[in-house]
């Protein structure tokens, strides 16, 4: 079956919804096979603690307007950050935790923060 163009994916009853080609979605797949075949699933609330602690221990990142939420090991990052550099340091920071199989860096600048709060123009 060949795949022309993009489809909307929905993951279940919560929000996860992600624009996923076949590549996309192929991996995913392996990734969470990787996860589970080798022995390396851990619960989605041990990676939310270890995805916190990294968050709020990094120099680099100020994780006081950012959003964690992880399911089957997919950590999705949302929420506000000053700066692209900061935005890149919140997904390099949590890339070694173990059980991770995908990470969403949706992550804004407060530049585009809709409240008015702005940082540096």
């Amino acid at each position: 079956m060949k795949h022309d163009s993009f489809t909307r994916k929905h993951f279940g009853n919560d929000d996860y919804s992600r624009f996923g080609a076949p590549d996309y979605l192929d991996r995913i797949s392996l990734s969470h096979a990787n996860v589970h075949s080798l022995g390396h699933h851990r619960l989605d609330p041990q990676i939310y603690e270890d995805v916190c602690e990294a968050l709020l221990n990094d120099p680099y990142v100020d994780a006081s307007d950012i959003e964690v939420e992880v399911h089957e090991g997919i950590v999705t990052l949302r929420g506000y950050v000053e700066s692209r550099e900061m935005k890149k340091d919140s997904e390099l920071c949590i890339q070694h935790i173990r059980g991770i199989a995908d990470i969403f860096n949706l992550l804004k600048l407060y530049q585009f923060k809709e409240d008015g709060r702005c940082t540096g123009n």
